[in-house]
């Protein structure tokens, strides 16, 4: 067993740093089989492949249970009371 460091407390302002848009990427390609793929890894049209990564971020932050959050992160941010299914998203 390694040895533990102590825990403390910290308050103050994050400091904002600009994420790497690779790490952004390659998060989004993790969870989206379709832009994962090489051969072909992008809709033929620009407009098809928005409405999926849209599609895919609304089911990420409305629908889906977060393991270290245990709600949805709508529901961690006040935005909502209840997680969404696919009707109230479609519908």
């Amino acid at each position: 067993m390694g040895a533990t460091l102590p825990r403390r407390a910290r308050s103050g302002r994050l400091k904002s740093r600009p994420l790497a848009g690779s790490f952004v990427l390659l998060a989004v390609r993790i969870c989206m089989r379709r832009l994962a793929r090489l051969t072909d890894a992008f809709s033929k049209k620009l407009e098809n492949l928005k409405t999926s990564v849209a599609l895919h971020f609304v089911c990420y932050d409305y629908c889906r249970f977060h393991q270290s959050l245990r709600v949805t992160r709508a529901i961690a941010a006040g935005i909502t009371e209840s997680p969404w299914d696919t009707q109230t998203i479609v519908g």
